[in-house]
């Protein structure tokens, strides 16, 4: 038969994941039996969870292309499929009925089955999950054990790492990459920068995520609403079950989840195939309407940007222009500029909100069964008070160069993140065919030129308006 196995990774000596020497058993014994290996789909995940609820194993028993590929899943033993409940296995056994294939075992057991093997496969399939029930009964009391004694518990957040304690547990200590951006990150994310921005600075930065992967959006979000980065680890109660070293204080905390809080919930993009100006042109005839990208002329075989319009109707004025044409001139536009970057920094004042912040936290993270409870509260709640006349001073702004120019960023930038940078910094194009008249009306303040123009604003940032006067013609022989 045609065999797809079901294995798990482990973790090896040198930090590194390999295929459980279980599951290379489970290939010699295949091929000892005269069957074909097709593939062999190896997950971290097991346990209770289904084949299609794993990474690895999801397409292979879900997407009918493989489906046609094997005839049989074999694993080393049956908890390499399950160790789920009955009703977990059942759908397992019903999807394996459905599809026509069979579910093997290097141990002997076969499904589907009758008479005895049946018997066999069902007293299996219950030990299988009553041993999952032990081990997870053991590893709970474990970690229970660990906690109340103020010892690590679990995987350390992403900037820190296991370090030895005294008597013999672990403890977190930041690294060195934990205390350049994790700062860096929370600051960045008070600012207004996305939490795809975010990522796609850390991966410009060089800076790989937990297990040598890319940053993605979630990642940078996980990390803003972690408290551990200010020195106390939590349960899911909020219960403080662990300190460590902070790499960020209460307040920085407070500020960048209200930041993130605040920001509207927006579904996935796909920036690698959106167009570079979505988001960002304008149609200045039409009361600042949005222009989209169509594919229009014979059989469609033309790129434009057109003018949605406004309002219910969603009717435009008819204005549109070669996506070709647009994206061109915008990327020369940007890459002329030899304006500097700047950037805003701010020197916290002392209003003691930081110190505040931190005792709040410290209060709800007290362990309510805890003999000192009493004591610790009200010595946190009276230096909470003493906090309230305490003097004050305020924040300091200072504004300075990053040292590049708004041309060499764009030039440092590919294809396919030039629309996001755009969209990041808040740019803003108006574009038309050729009608002086239509421009004056929406820039009246400024002299256009045959190029551009280009003003600073008083944060430092670029303000810029472009026209581009009969350089280019489209399909009808009209100036755009």
């Amino acid at each position: 038969m045609r065999i797809l196995i079901a294995a798990r990774l482990s973790q090896l000596s040198d930090g590194q994941t390999g295929l459980d020497t279980q599951d290379a058993a489970a290939t010699t014994f295949a091929r000892a039996n005269g069957h074909t290996v097709v593939h062999v789909a190896a997950d971290r995940k097991s346990g209770t969870s289904a084949p299609w609820d794993r990474p690895e194993l999801r397409p292979w028993v879900t997407e009918p292309a493989k489906l046609a590929q094997f005839d049989a899943v074999l694993a080393y033993k049956l908890d390499r499929l399950t160790r789920g409940d009955n009703a977990s296995t059942n759908a397992i056994e019903k999807w394996a009925h459905d599809n026509g294939k069979q579910l093997l075992t290097v141990d002997g057991l076969v499904f589907p089955c009758e008479g005895a093997e049946a018997i066999r496969w069902d007293v299996t399939k219950r030990i299988a999950h009553q041993e999952w029930l032990a081990t997870s009964e053991r590893y709970r009391r474990m970690q229970t054990y660990l906690r109340n004694a103020g010892k690590l518990v679990g995987r350390p957040p992403w900037g820190y790492e296991v370090a030895d304690a005294d008597g013999g547990h672990k403890m977190l200590i930041p690294t060195d990459d934990g205390r350049t951006y994790i700062p860096e990150i929370f600051g960045r994310c008070i600012a207004g920068d996305s939490l795809g921005d975010i990522a796609r600075w850390m991966d410009g930065k060089g800076v790989r995520a937990t297990s040598g992967t890319k940053w993605w959006a979630r990642t940078i979000g996980g990390i803003i609403r972690c408290t551990t980065y200010t020195g106390r680890r939590q349960d899911a109660s909020g219960k403080t079950i662990l300190t460590c070293e902070p790499l960020v204080d209460a307040s920085t905390f407070r500020r960048a989840n209200a930041a993130l809080a605040g920001r509207p919930k927006r579904g996935p993009v796909d920036e690698q195939n959106r167009a570079l100006l979505s988001g960002i042109l304008r149609c200045p005839r039409c009361d600042d309407s949005p222009m989209y990208r169509i594919a229009a002329g014979h059989e469609n075989t033309h790129m434009y940007y057109r003018c949605s319009g406004r309002g219910t109707q969603r009717r435009g004025c008819g204005n549109m222009i070669w996506v070709s044409a647009a994206d061109a001139l915008v990327s020369r536009f940007m890459a002329s500029l030899t304006a500097p970057i700047l950037r805003t920094i701010v020197i916290p004042g002392h209003d003691n909100q930081a110190k505040i912040d931190s005792l709040k936290m410290d209060l709800r993270g007290l362990d309510f069964d805890a003999p000192d409870y009493d004591e610790r509260h009200a010595q946190l709640r009276g230096e909470l008070a003493s906090l309230k006349d305490a003097p004050v001073t305020s924040d300091e702004t200072v504004t300075e160069s990053t040292g590049q120019t708004y041309g060499e960023r764009w030039a440092s930038l590919d294809e396919s993140q030039r629309g996001a940078y755009l969209r990041s910094e808040h740019v803003k194009v108006y574009a038309a065919r050729t009608d002086t008249g239509a421009c004056e009306t929406a820039f009246p303040d400024l002299a256009l030129s045959a190029f551009g123009a280009a003003s600073l604003t008083d944060d430092g940032n670029v303000s810029a308006v472009i026209t581009w006067l009969g350089s280019r013609l489209d399909d009808d022989g009209e100036s755009i």
